[in-house]
């Protein structure tokens, strides 16, 4: 079959991507059909559904997210031999195109965070992993399920089912051929598993966040610890203690360890940011931004958290992604405070609880992260967890009220 260097040419492309749409379309389909949705939400789930044609290969190339490829060779790979699914090794030469590293037997152990959502697209109803809308539609497909499930379910209000489908970030990384969606509804899962009290399903949400990205259960931590301390109507003062009480005894001994790892992070985004890994100025100029158990890494890591709440644009970082977030920003504020100023049972609590998981959280990953992308993909699944687990949370408090 005649190829450009990375995907089919156009017609083979637009026939295998349109081939997975309407696959994937049957399903919403079959929702109509059995009157779990109405039409109207079947043609706008149907309209949704067609965004991954808008992002790789017409407002962008896809090597301007180049990890989307890695996606697609590994979702390849395990379709055509499916016993790759028990083990992750590839000759480093396969992957990378070295003739001499094959010939010498090196191996690439596949990472689970790669490999894990590779096995998923693997086995999704993508008629050829030749094309990275095809990935694309998949995630988009499973981003509109979970819209319509969370409505269904009452989870969702009509204010925020219509910011569910309409902030920048969750339009963007449900179009492209990445992981990023599938964290931030597993994210989103387990806060309805959490508030139906469904255990067993919270813990398989627990442990595929932890391999596809482990950071994200500083967040869901954050919000378990702090949902037992602050209560609709008052702070529970003695789960504070216990919970300072033993973070106090844990850092004590663990402290260095701790600080360790953390160092150790920071040295792997430093030196991606600011030279290649085997780059020894890089390494060298990390000394004065390692954070010691001394007052001057205050600095450090006070000038590490302003860098990364800050958006791009305001830290000199000019380019499309740096735009459209500061406009993400704006629209997310003013969604805000409209909200907040119509909500007759604004809960200060509620509120001051859900700062505090978004402010511990980007505070955590400050402490490691270096580069404007990065950052921002790890903004991105917190924010809109944060945004939209605090207006489930109101919805369930107004819930509560009615039944009282």
């Amino acid at each position: 079959m005649p190829t450009t260097w990375f995907e089919p040419h156009f017609i083979y492309q637009i026939s295998y991507d349109l081939g997975t749409y309407f696959i994937l379309s049957l399903i919403f389909v079959f929702l109509c059909r059995k009157k779990i949705i109405n039409y109207n939400l079947l043609i706008l789930s149907l309209l949704l559904l067609l965004m991954p044609f808008v992002f790789n290969g017409f407002l962008f190339n896809w090597d301007m997210m180049p990890d989307q490829s890695k996606y697609l060779l590994y979702a390849e790979r395990i379709r055509g031999d499916l016993m790759m699914v028990f083990h992750r090794e590839s000759a480093v030469g396969d992957l990378f195109g070295d003739i001499g590293a094959i010939e010498t037997n090196q191996v690439y152990v596949v990472p689970h965070k790669v490999f894990t959502p590779s096995i998923l697209y693997a086995f999704s109803p993508i008629i050829s992993l030749e094309t990275y809308k095809g990935i694309a539609l998949v995630n988009r497909a499973i981003f509109l399920l979970t819209w319509i499930f969370l409505i269904k379910k009452k989870y969702l209000d009509e204010y925020s089912s219509i910011f569910f489908i309409l902030v920048p970030s969750l339009i963007l990384y449900s179009s492209v051929a990445l992981r990023d969606i599938l964290i931030f509804l597993l994210m989103i899962w387990f806060i309805y598993f959490y508030y139906e009290k469904k255990i067993i399903a919270n813990i398989f949400v627990v442990f595929i966040l932890y391999v596809v990205k482990f950071q994200m259960l500083f967040t869901i931590g954050t919000f378990v610890i702090l949902n037992f301390i602050i209560k609709k109507d008052n702070i529970n003062t003695l789960v504070l203690f216990y919970t300072i009480l033993v973070l106090s005894i844990f850092t004590y001994f663990t402290g260095n360890f701790i600080l360790e790892t953390v160092n150790g992070l920071r040295l792997g985004f430093f030196v991606e940011e600011y030279g290649g890994y085997r780059s020894m100025s890089a390494t060298k100029n990390f000394k004065y931004f390692k954070i010691e158990p001394n007052l001057e890494s205050l600095q450090i890591v006070w000038w590490s958290f302003y860098n990364f709440i800050l958006p791009p644009v305001l830290n000199g970082k000019h380019s499309i992604f740096a735009y459209a977030h500061i406009i993400e920003v704006f629209f997310i504020m003013s969604y805000l405070s409209i909200r907040i100023r119509l909500d007759k049972n604004f809960n200060l609590n509620t509120f001051i609880k859900w700062f505090l998981i978004l402010i511990i959280s980007y505070f955590i990953f400050s402490t490691v992260v270096f580069n404007t992308g990065t950052a921002l993909r790890y903004k991105f699944p917190v924010m809109c967890f944060v945004i939209i687990g605090y207006f489930i949370n109101t919805g369930i408090n107004k819930k509560l009220i009615k039944n009282r």
